[in-house]
């Protein structure tokens, strides 16, 4: 019951944790000075008034639209953003509110719109709950949407689609293809590659988003060296002899080694693995007797390679520092191991699953600190007649290799 209210514990820590998360960038005011900083995420398919950033002085700041004229990360998919004053269709997409209008439903707003292409011919997106909407510019022309509605003519569903016509009257003197054009579904993947075929036809290849795809598929895996402190105990318990007591291994500090790889699932959780390399050698006590009890000696040596398979979050502090933390369940794989009691033979060892958490630190994206915390491991797990406690608390510091 502890180990499944230890892991609640660890997965309501990260949900609550879970709203503050900056990821590094950088934005432009209304001066055309770029300023870098850390931005708070948001969701992108909301509509964005303002950001709130942390400055190089650890400031928390709120950034109304009207005071910034870009933004974008470094970091994640590194999507960039520009403010436009533009004429958005704002009729829905949902199939319960389409209406029986063909023509647009056309407002004027100023809005962040993310920059998907870049080149002769951009191509910009505007994402809400209701519907999406794509625009663009060739060369230094005024920005204007895409032309896209759905609507209902009787119980069908019928489709405006002047974008179309749009796209071919531009890119006619770029050899595109009309049967590319005509294929063109109004979606960002089909959008982005004719814009991407027509940039490249004048030479003009795109780097956003050659840059957003790939990362977008790309999983960061780093390579971590994780030096570190064990500091071990170990209790045997007789669960069914009066005449041996418990067996008491006390306090010990001992050198532990592991690599951990790590697997960036995005700016904030990972997927984490660690083989270990840990030995433990110890003389304890051990009362023997009922009648008159006498104190013995008995020698331990335990030798194993742990694999832990864990979940990692990480807390944006400022932008070179970060906290972290994460939970994870260990497989001991036992190598070597003697457990010798004076009177009575030894006892062959072998252990089972056990947790661990930890809490710790990163420091420009290289250097490690991390405390952890192991739950009680059995080392007699196949024996009824006995039972051990073997626990371990670590002091680790960690160096990115790759």
């Amino acid at each position: 019951m502890k180990k499944y209210f230890l892991i609640l514990l660890i997965l309501t820590s990260f949900k609550i944790f879970a709203q503050q998360n900056y990821i590094k960038g950088y934005y432009v005011n209304n001066m055309n000075v770029k300023i870098d900083c850390s931005i708070v995420s948001f969701d992108i398919s909301s509509n964005i008034s303002k950001i709130d950033v942390i400055d190089g002085n650890s400031k928390l700041t709120s950034l109304p639209m009207e005071s910034i004229i870009e933004f974008g990360f470094y970091e994640g998919d590194k999507s960039v953003f520009k403010r436009f004053d533009v004429s958005i269709d704002e009729s829905s997409d949902f199939f319960t509110k389409l209406s029986t209008d063909f023509n647009p439903n056309y407002v004027n707003k100023r809005l962040f719109l993310e920059h998907l292409v870049s080149g002769k011919a951009n191509l910009y997106v505007y994402r809400c709950e209701d519907y999406t909407r794509f625009f663009y510019t060739i060369d230094n022309s005024l920005i204007q949407q895409l032309e896209y509605k759905k609507y209902l003519e009787r119980t069908d569903i019928n489709e405006n689609n002047r974008y179309k016509q749009v796209l071919y009257n531009l890119f006619k003197d770029a050899n595109v293809d009309v049967k590319k054009i005509e294929s063109t579904r109004y979606e960002e993947k089909d959008l982005v590659d004719l814009f991407n075929k027509y940039n490249s036809y004048y030479g003009l290849d795109n780097k956003i988003d050659d840059k957003l795809r790939n990362d977008r598929r790309k999983i960061d895996f780093n390579i971590i060296l994780r030096p570190g402190v064990n500091f071990s105990s170990v209790v045997f318990k007789n669960n069914n002899e009066d005449f041996y007591g418990d067996a008491v291994f006390d306090m010990k500090s001992t050198i532990r080694l592991g690599i951990e790889f790590e697997f960036m699932l995005n700016k904030v959780f990972s997927l984490i693995t660690e083989p270990t390399y840990r030995s433990y050698e110890n003389t304890g006590n051990q009362i023997v007797g009922s009648l008159s009890p006498a104190n013995y000696e008995v020698k331990l040596k335990y030798n194993s390679i742990e694999i832990p398979f864990g979940i990692r979050r990480y807390f944006p502090l400022t932008n070179d520092l970060n906290w972290f933390a994460n939970g994870a369940i260990k497989y001991d794989i036992i190598l070597g191991d003697k457990y010798e009691e004076t009177i009575k033979p030894g006892t062959q060892l072998n252990s089972f699953i056990n947790f661990s958490i930890g809490i710790g630190l990163k420091f420009k994206d290289k250097y490690f600190a991390e405390l952890n915390y192991d739950t009680p491991r059995n080392l007699s797990s196949t024996n009824s007649n006995r039972f051990s406690q073997y626990k371990n608390f670590s002091v680790l510091v960690g160096y990115k290799l790759f």
